[in-house]
């Protein structure tokens, strides 16, 4: 999961070098186009807007700074302050109607063969917004702050060329303005860049994220904008306008509850297998791997539980700590896959013979603890003697691949938490009984208020 996360974000990132790449190379051709006149390089469209020479420096010193901005910060510093100061005198002459920047960088002088044609060639006011968009979201990423506002700033840029491409999708004038077919593309093309150049973080990075939700809003928004697109394209070419509308109204509202209920179905498998996932890890966060019994962080939070119940409850509460006697012989001979083995067997013999009321756990290493509910401690020295002989009576030649008959005995110390008053003393009660246990020659069961003396054994 996270080497495709990693893959899609590096992907994002590649795409950005190369997409300023493309504009870099677009614009050179556009300048050289310029003095050899090309018209269909800087003019697609015979006699529509034509791709400004101002417009054609600035996308030309933007792609060049997102080029620079992780590399060499200092130049990308130099190209953004130029770009800031052409910029800041384009907004000046769209409120004053001076032409300073023009005028500074000869550009009258230099393109008057191109500027004076019969066929339009001006800077829109949708190319300006756009230009400078895509400025403060670069000067942002230079500085490295405000990482949401800066990528909310970069996603807003690519409105304007994708109104363009609408306007000249559906023959709408105002949309595109003065915004040339090449002048769009080059703007899509440096927006989308600029929106992946930090594609590492913030809100592209969630979208970009392996995450099932970030899939479905990925689907979402191409579902989505496919039928805004398809839509709007199909009712322009319908003669009856109002029945157009209506149908697209329709079809939009349709489309989207699908997708809606698609998305909420999704969610619910998802979560379902979420949920299945959860438990899962749950109950192999409780349960020991080798043995398959639960494991001491299931003791300690079941013996926490224990001990907050009522005083009346806890005296019919015993505890069994249980120890293979010459565990480590068995390893030193036959080998810890063996030895392993024996433990399986060991705790398998315990499962099966306790009550359905009462839990077997691996304490750790070769001991295993049994927790025994409503049962006082006379009747726990019982079980646990009964339980003494069935792993005594088990025959281990099959696991340890010998002929003779070998047999395998437990040492027991028995407490209850009548005896305490928390688990802690009831664990040391029993460990001193199974001490005592096995002072006394093992294979024996021993009660913890009676610690000199073993009630059941050999």
């Amino acid at each position: 999961m996270q080497s495709k996360k990693q893959n899609l974000i590096s992907k994002a990132l590649k795409l950005s070098i190369i997409g300023y790449g493309c504009v870099l190379l677009v614009c050179s051709l556009l300048i050289l186009s310029y003095f050899l006149e090309l018209e269909w390089i800087y003019r697609p469209v015979a006699n529509g807007p034509a791709t400004h020479p101002l417009t054609t420096i600035m996308l030309l010193v933007l792609s060049l700074a997102g080029v620079l901005i992780r590399t060499s910060t200092k130049w990308a510093g130099f190209l953004l302050v130029f770009a800031g100061i052409c910029l800041v005198t384009r907004l000046q002459q769209e409120l004053t109607g001076n032409n300073i920047v023009d005028e500074i960088l000869s550009l009258n002088a230099t393109f008057s063969h191109l500027l004076n044609m019969s066929a339009p060639m001006k800077m829109g006011s949708n190319t300006t917004y756009m230009l400078s968009s895509i400025f403060i979201a670069l000067v942002f990423m230079l500085r490295q702050r405000f990482c949401y506002l800066t990528q909310v700033i970069a996603i807003c840029s690519i409105f304007l060329p994708l109104l363009s491409v609408i306007g000249y999708l559906y023959n709408v004038d105002n949309f595109y303005g003065q915004m040339s077919p090449t002048t769009t593309v080059l703007g899509m093309v440096l927006s989308i860049s600029t929106i992946c150049l930090e594609s590492n973080k913030g809100i592209v990075h969630a979208l970009l994220a392996p995450t099932f939700g970030a899939r479905i809003v990925r689907w979402q928004l191409i579902i989505g904008g496919g039928i805004f697109l398809v839509g709007g394209y199909t009712i322009t070419h319908i003669q009856e306008q109002e029945k157009a509308i209506a149908l697209y109204v329709v079809s939009v509202c349709f489309c989207f509850i699908l997708i809606m209920l698609v998305s909420a179905v999704s969610y619910e498998q998802y979560d379902k297998q979420r949920r299945a996932l959860e438990e899962e890890l749950s109950v192999s966060a409780i349960t020991d791997k080798l043995t398959n019994v639960n494991n001491r962080m299931a003791l300690d939070k079941d013996m926490s539980l224990l001990v907050n119940k009522r005083p009346e409850q806890k005296k019919e509460i015993s505890v069994l700590l249980i120890d293979v006697d010459h565990f480590k012989t068995f390893n030193d001979t036959y080998g810890h896959l063996v030895g392993d083995n024996v433990l399986k067997t060991v705790a398998q013999t315990l499962k099966a013979n306790i009550r359905n009321t009462d839990s077997v756990y691996r304490y750790g290493g070769e001991e295993f603890v049994v927790v025994l509910l409503q049962c006082e401690l006379h009747e726990a020295a019982q079980i646990a003697e009964k339980l003494r002989k069935k792993v005594c009576e088990k025959n281990l030649s099959p696991i340890l691949e010998v002929t003779s008959h070998t047999h395998i005995s437990v040492s027991i110390g028995c407490s209850s938490l009548s005896q305490a008053n928390s688990a802690d003393e009831v664990f040391k009660l029993a460990d001193k009984a199974l001490y005592t246990a096995k002072e006394n020659g093992r294979n024996q069961v021993c009660i913890g208020e009676i610690i000199n003396k073993c009630q059941f054994g050999t």
